[in-house]
């Protein structure tokens, strides 16, 4: 055989080995690789969303439920050119073709996950996309729940809102299940119970042509079913939150905050201005979010748990528990009469009235500042203070809320910290001793101390959610009843009783417009300096007196005195509430 011929054969075996083994590790080596790519092309993985679980009242008002919408994905490695389909999807979503650019570089980056571009978008756009789906390789139309509030801006603060989770919140919890363009509680309850609320996702196989068309499902995949999330029963009442917002009506800012003082049972939770939550439901645009941001009443802001407000005369409670306690005073103690004013150092502190030599029962009635500025001398700053924390100020009551604020009980530390040693005066304790001053405290704390005082000294950790329910009925979650006995003798929770009876009871009561003719209310009035503004109005009350059932605030910003505004507003809902629960009056 001639040497070209040889060569000729050679080349032609060399030729065949390399085909040859090619195809052994096309077939056989990278079988495996390459049967997923084929599958990945064949078959489009489409998420089932499942809805959040609700939110109800104790009475069986829906607050959050779900509903269905429209929403428009995209599957990030089928869409071929980024640009053109920003520039023919950006008019019809009627977004901006910057924003929408961004939405479709972020889901880039994960290429073979089905992600949302726009929410809730209408049958028009739909049925757009739907006429236009072959000039649309990679972009699909998914029906997934919507969140949504019946009640819109009357529970706003308790049960929050869902956002879109952030690339930050995302990173804290990938290892959870979340992705990018989940929604997720952002506040309120939705916060707080996030991990029984939320669904979990379900997966169905679609198979599809060679150009991304669905055919039907993929026979060899089984689908995943989704799950509903939990159920969250309220202890809240829906007809006195409703109460509340109607009785602060004609107010720019407040709250009401009540509960059952037996169990701790939050019975109404409304802080004003409101919001409608329903804006977040689908993802609030950055133009209707800067307005809320930029409102002067800050109405993102929940003044029951996370505002601190100075609680004037109510305090004087404290500082008479503390006296008596203490030794400093007792039921008949008589400190110097009450002439208006009272000289200290160099300074004159004034009282609204002139109430003459008096203990400490009509003290508290009459709310004289005269005698709780000699109180607040007897005790110092720092006894005060100890009273004070006992009862709950100062620290966080643990409702279970996000981001209560532990409001603030000033000690000797405290104010040698602030101001630096000998630079601040011992006459600081006659303002705190009435309520005003560096004392800070919540809606909450406030209605807590009263609530312990209607318990005879027992103190119950305020909740809001009973129980929480999966869908087939099965207990998930259910509220322990947290109770502890506070370090007040019988003797002075009778002295605070009686005079708190008083001061709603009585003819010269600072809270007689509290009074009802059908129930006996209690309560302590509380008018509080907000320079440059008009004073803050406030109330704490419950009843009935001998069996509290309620136990409920009333803060009114910049309103003035808290026996004209705060009082009548609280005494007509303690009215509501006590004559309208199913058992009838007493």
């Amino acid at each position: 055989m001639r040497a070209p011929s040889r060569i000729l054969i050679g080349f032609v075996g060399v030729v065949f080995a390399v085909l040859a083994f090619r195809a052994f590790q096309l077939q056989i080596l990278a079988h495996s690789r390459y049967t997923s790519l084929a599958e990945k092309n064949r078959v489009k993985i489409v998420t089932t969303h499942a809805p959040r679980g609700r939110i109800l009242s104790a009475d069986g008002k829906v607050l959050a439920d779900s509903r269905p919408g429209y929403s428009i994905s995209v599957l990030p490695y089928q869409i071929g050119n980024p640009d053109t389909l920003v520039l023919r999807l950006a008019p019809v979503l009627e977004r901006s073709e910057e924003d929408l650019r961004k939405r479709i570089h972020d889901a880039m980056a994960r290429p073979l996950t089905l992600q949302r571009v726009a929410r809730d978008v209408s049958m028009e756009v739909v049925s757009w996309v739907e006429e236009h789906k072959l000039d649309l390789p990679g972009v699909s139309v998914e029906v997934e729940p919507m969140r949504r509030y019946p009640l819109g801006e009357v529970l706003c603060h308790l049960v929050g809102y869902v956002g879109e989770i952030s690339q930050k919140e995302l990173d804290a919890l990938s290892d959870r299940g979340y992705k990018y363009g989940d929604m997720i509680g952002e506040t309120g309850l939705e916060r707080q119970y996030e991990e029984y609320l939320r669904g979990r996702e379900g997966l169905e196989f679609v198979e599809v042509d060679a150009r991304g068309r669905e055919v039907g499902p993929f026979p060899d995949r089984k689908p995943v079913a989704a799950s509903p999330g939990n159920d969250l029963y309220l202890t809240i009442d829906s007809e006195l939150q409703m109460k509340a917002a109607e009785a602060l009506t004609n107010y720019e800012r407040g709250c009401v905050f009540g509960v059952n003082p037996s169990n701790g049972e939050v019975l109404v939770y409304y802080s004003k201005p409101t919001f409608d939550p329903n804006l977040f439901a689908v993802g609030i645009s950055k133009e209707a979010w800067e307005k809320l941001a930029k409102m002067p009443s800050s109405p993102m802001w929940d003044r029951v748990s996370q505002s601190a407000y100075p609680p004037g005369s109510i305090y004087k409670l404290v500082t008479a528990a503390s006296a008596l306690e203490s030794g400093a005073a007792n039921r008949w103690t008589r400190f110097a009469p009450c002439t208006g004013a009272f000289e200290y150092g160099d300074r004159s502190f004034s009282c609204w009235s002139v109430h003459g030599r008096m203990n400490v029962v009509p003290a508290i009635i009459q709310s004289c500042d005269v005698y709780f500025y000699q109180a607040g001398i007897a005790l110092g700053v720092d006894r005060l203070a100890e009273t004070g924390l006992s009862l709950g100020f100062g620290k966080k009551t643990g409702i279970d809320v996000p981001d209560e604020n532990s409001g603030l009980v000033p000690t000797s530390k405290w104010y040698n910290t602030k101001f630096g040693r000998r630079k601040w005066s011992k006459g600081v304790v006659l303002n705190v001793a009435i309520g005003q001053g560096e004392i800070l405290a919540t809606a909450v704390q406030l209605c807590n101390m009263a609530s312990t005082i209607a318990e005879s000294g027992v103190r119950h950790r305020p909740h809001v959610v009973s129980r929480v329910l999966d869908r087939d009925g099965r207990e998930e979650f259910t509220a322990a009843s947290e109770r502890e006995r506070v370090a007040l003798s019988d003797t002075t929770i009778a002295i605070l009783r009686e005079a708190v009876y008083g001061a709603v009871n009585q003819p010269r009561g600072t809270g007689a417009l509290a009074a009802s003719l059908d129930h006996r209310i209690s309560g302590k009035t509380g008018t509080a300096e907000a320079p440059p503004r008009e004073d803050n109005s406030l109330f704490v009350g419950f009843g009935p007196h001998e069996n509290p059932e309620i136990c409920l605030i009333v803060i009114v910003e910049n309103a003035g005195s808290g026996g004209s505004v705060a009082a009548p507003l609280a005494g007509r809902l303690l009215e509501h509430y006590l004559t309208s629960r199913p058992e009838g009056a007493l």
